[in-house]
């Protein structure tokens, strides 16, 4: 699964200087410190690490325009995006859930409520989160694992982390 990027064309992989670009902006109040951190941070996995009491996975893939190749590269993948639209007066939420079909799992369902933006967005949003668990497939494993599975903590944890992060892109 890790190779899936290549074959979809949403995608494009981020820069060195464009993933410490990404942090900066979250957890710097000014660019000053960019010369530096591109120095400091060389060595470190951009992937995990941990920032005082808090672990930082920098995005390596950036979606860049969803199309309707893009969801046949995910179900090609075994992965399905399903999505399901709650409408009120004063506007729609869409809410979605994530199945990979070759590990015969689903994740809950993300009830919107405009955390992830517009309809647009949060479809690119469900799009960015089903990317984040192929990155790792030990992700898909645990969807289901349980609080008795001492790891299901720490995915969780990232879960949070990650969508915290793409909600503030």
């Amino acid at each position: 699964m890790g190779d899936f990027y290549y074959i979809c064309a949403m995608t494009r992989e981020l820069t060195y200087q464009e993933r410490i670009q990404w942090f900066i902006s979250r957890y710097y109040e000014t660019g000053m410190e960019y010369e530096g951190l591109l120095v400091s941070m060389k060595d470190t996995n951009l992937d995990s690490f941990q920032w005082y009491d808090e672990t930082i996975s920098i995005p390596k893939y950036k979606i860049i325009k969803p199309t309707l190749e893009t969801y046949q590269a995910l179900e090609e993948n075994g992965v399905y995006i399903h999505y399901g639209a709650e409408h009120y007066g004063d506007g729609s939420n869409l809410n979605f859930s994530i199945e990979f079909k070759n590990q015969k799992t689903q994740t809950g369902w993300y009830n919107d409520n405009h955390e992830f933006g517009d309809v647009y967005n949060t479809m690119i949003m469900s799009m960015e989160i089903a990317l984040w668990y192929l990155q790792d497939p030990k992700r898909i494993e645990l969807i289901n694992s349980g609080y008795n599975n001492p790891d299901y903590f720490k995915y969780k944890d990232e879960l949070l982390d990650f969508i915290k992060q793409i909600t503030l892109s």
